[in-house]
């Protein structure tokens, strides 16, 4: 077949776009180091990489500060560029200003043992990591830049006294292993000092800079030998870490003997974790931990690369597609963020500062076109600190033209989670869809789990953190005990579940995406969950979502006796129970949830039945629709219902034949006809002149006949003046124009045709 060249470029525009957004994700990888590759960075390698690059180090270092960031003939330059900053530039000038002023009238925090924090809500558990002491390490970095910018003596004195009362604190915390210096407090006081002492030598005094370069020596090699036995390469707590240790190294190179080996576990530390980085930008802890890991990682780039080469880094695709993954990531209006695994629906750091940064290096202008659209400040999380007002204003770079995204949905395949949306407005709808590994850190028992969200609000949801979170237990997902958690269960997401049993946890148990195909009309997305259930033999969920109009749900389950199977809904708590379904509303539109398949199926109230209740009602409710049999399966319709104007559709009804699942959807002037097939398999589909061999078949009829047709794994179709048949499964979609004439948009690069 030749399509018309205006198809060619719907094509083109469309693939453009995906590939803008997605960025290569089979492209080129980060290259293996020549070292062994694990969670570990060891202690031999590292010394070998102090021999073999130590002197070029040594010889980069400048003969004047700084050393991090900025070189000292830059400095000039940089307080022009304060001074004459305008519009946007001028207004995050001026948000970093009144930070450090804000600082500068608030005392010095004084030294408190974890006892005192200690709450009926804050276990001493928990307290013992003094994470108070972050903002204090990161008033340091926000007062450092200021200083930078403008000569300013009451921000010198501030800074000089924080930097001095730290320094006496006895101790930055301490680990999960109760080893003090060796964890999160240590890495930001660390490095809070590090860009102090190095940007600002003169504030420091001989005996002063003594006593500074003591404790960096001594507790420093406590958060250095973190990397040689500390966390995987995946956690956030390796990334904060590693980048207070490189950043400690090159200011304090010269002057403390071991700040080269710091350097060089730095590095390795960033290498190994660049070779497991995913190439989508995704983050396996979730949004808000990937935030903080990125300021860090970011930090440790711009603060070492005149001296370690470290630039580098932008080479890594993590980087090139994090804007990609982060834009997918925020719910409509961009005020939050997926809400999965351990994490509240906002960002932790930034992460305006990230997305500048990045859309500078690569004239990404998504970036600009986010940040400028986030609803919140950079200090939205009460720990975040103002020292992402500092990075913001230094970041931003106003030449980088704002560039409007084109897709709407996005497969992130290292997390394997899908978003798919009705736009990016304050009044559209998200539908977020999770698959992947369920024992992380971070992770919940959520493979096949839904959210939905219109306007800002979760009208399906999960829980995020839950109160347990402050007890030894809760963090315990290798022994077991972290999944008797409510917030943490099964049981606690939209998901299936099976004979009450949480979904497996081994390490290497997982449900997987394995279907996915996008475009302007539709989306769909199909989820293997075998992998992820006890007594059962085949575990399927599909969802097909017509964009603007509806989502349906598809669910089946098959074993070798009888299982009791739920169809749960995470409702948010004022959602009331209809003679058709669900009903949840919020300010921007309400969502109901309408069970198609069984006909006989209804929702109930379902209470918790884990062992520790963790989620308040207060949170989200929870209802369930219920099976039982040696096969159950479900179609579940999720119909959004703007806060103007009636809802689109008005009916949906299933019948099944032969295993084929045929559903209709029915609205004003419109009827769309879905033929569903086992997953594998294909199956013939004719409506009049129109034939089709595919997986999925989903029509759309007006007053005039068939006017769209998305097809899924599909091998032939015939339309008038169009047939066309593929070596592979292919996705598309395909309109009939005014004239009479089909064109077609594909899912996806498409197979070869035959």
């Amino acid at each position: 077949m030749k399509l018309p060249m205006s198809s060619l470029v719907r094509v083109l525009r469309w693939l453009a776009g995906m590939a803008l957004l997605a960025g290569p994700l089979s492209s080129s990888s980060a290259e293996a180091p020549p070292w062994k590759v694990g969670d570990l960075v060891r202690r031999e390698p590292a010394l070998a990489r102090v021999a073999a690059e130590g002197a070029h180090w040594r010889e980069r270092l400048p003969a004047e500060r700084p050393r991090l960031f900025y070189r000292r003939a830059e400095l000039p330059a940089l307080r022009e560029r304060y001074v004459r900053a305008s519009g946007r530039a001028r207004a995050w000038f001026d948000a970093m200003d009144a930070a450090a002023r804000e600082i500068v009238a608030t005392p010095v925090a004084a030294y408190r043992p974890p006892e005192a924090f200690v709450t009926p809500t804050h276990t001493l558990y928990d307290a013992r990591g003094e994470l108070w002491q972050r903002e204090v390490g990161n008033n340091m970095v926000l007062l450092s830049l200021a200083l930078l910018l403008r000569d300013d003596p009451a921000i010198a004195a501030r800074l000089h006294e924080t930097v001095l009362t730290a320094c006496g604190y006895p101790q930055w915390g301490i680990n999960w292993n109760l080893i003090p210096n060796r964890d999160l407090a240590a890495a930001h006081i660390a490095r809070g000092i590090a860009l102090a002492y190095d940007l600002h030598p003169a504030l420091w005094t001989a005996e002063e800079k003594d006593r500074i370069r003591q404790v960096i020596a001594a507790r420093v090699a406590v958060l250095h030998d973190s990397l040689y036995s500390g966390g995987p390469f995946y956690s956030n707590h390796n990334h904060v870490a590693a980048s207070a240790v490189g950043l400690c190294g090159v200011a304090f190179m010269g002057e403390i003997p071991a700040a080269e080996e710091w350097v060089a576990a730095a590095l390795l530390s960033f290498d190994n974790a660049f070779h497991f980085f995913p190439e989508d930008g995704g983050s396996s802890e979730g949004v808000p931990y990937g935030t903080y890991s990125l300021t860090a990682i970011m930090e440790f780039i711009e603060g070492t690369k005149h001296v370690l080469d470290s630039e580098r880094y932008y080479r890594q695709p993590h980087l090139r597609n994090y804007i990609a993954y982060r834009l997918h990531a925020a719910t409509p209006g961009f005020g939050g963020v997926l809400p999965w695994g351990d994490a509240p629906e906002r960002d932790y750091y930034g992460p305006h500062h990230l997305l500048y940064r990045l859309a500078s290096e690569y004239r990404a202008g998504e970036g600009n076109y986010l940040a400028d659209r986030l609803t919140f400040s950079p200090r939205y999380a009460t720990h975040s600190g103002w020292d992402m007002l500092g990075w913001t204003a230094l970041w931003y770079d106003p030449s980088v033209a704002e560039r409007e995204p084109i897709a709407l949905d996005r497969h992130s395949a290292s997390v394997d989670v899908v978003s798919t949306r009705s736009g990016w407005g304050p009044g559209d709808y998200l539908i977020a869809i999770k698959s992947g590994y369920t024992n992380r850190y971070h992770s919940h028992l959520d493979a096949g789990a839904i959210a939905w969200n219109t306007g800002g609000a979760w009208l399906l949801t999960t829980p995020g953190y839950g109160r347990g979170s402050g007890e030894k237990d809760y963090w315990d997902r290798l022994g077991g005990k972290r999944w008797e958690y409510f917030a943490n269960a099964t049981e606690a997401e939209t998901t299936l579940l099976v004979n009450g049993r949480n979904q497996r946890w081994g390490l290497d148990d997982r449900g997987t995406i394995d279907e996915f195909a996008a475009t302007a009309g539709w989306c769909w997305t199909g989820l293997e969950l075998s992998g992820v259930y006890a007594d059962t033999r085949h575990v399927r969920r599909d969802v097909l979502h017509r964009r603007g109009e509806y989502a349906l749900v598809f669910d089946e389950v098959a074993a070798d006796s009888p299982v009791t199977v739920e169809w749960l809904a995470q409702a948010a708590p004022n959602a009331t129970l209809t003679d058709a379904g669900l009903l949840v509303a919020g300010p921007q539109g309400s969502l109901e949830l309408r069970p198609v398949f069984p006909a006989s199926a209804r929702f109930a109230a379902r209470a918790p039945t884990q062992p520790r209740v963790d989620v308040d009602a207060s949170r989200l409710a929870t209802y369930a629709l219920r099976g039982t049999g040696a096969g159950v399966g479900f179609t579940v319709a999720l119909l959004p219902r703007p806060a103007a104007g009636g809802a689109p559709v008005d009916r949906v009804e299933e019948t099944v034949e032969n295993g084929v699942r045929l559903v209709t959807v029915s609205g004003r002037g419109w009827r769309d006809a879905i033929q569903l097939a086992p997953a594998g398999e294909t199956r013939a589909w004719r409506s009049g002149a129109l034939a089709a061999d595919a997986r999925v078949v989903a029509s759309r009829a007006g007053a005039g006949g068939v006017e769209r047709l998305l097809l899924v794994g599909a091998r032939r179709v015939a339309l008038p003046g169009v047939e066309m048949s593929f070596a592979q499964p292919t996705a598309a979609e395909f309109y009939r124009t005014a004239e009479g004439t089909w064109r077609c948009d594909f899912a996806a690069p498409a197979a070869p045709v035959r």
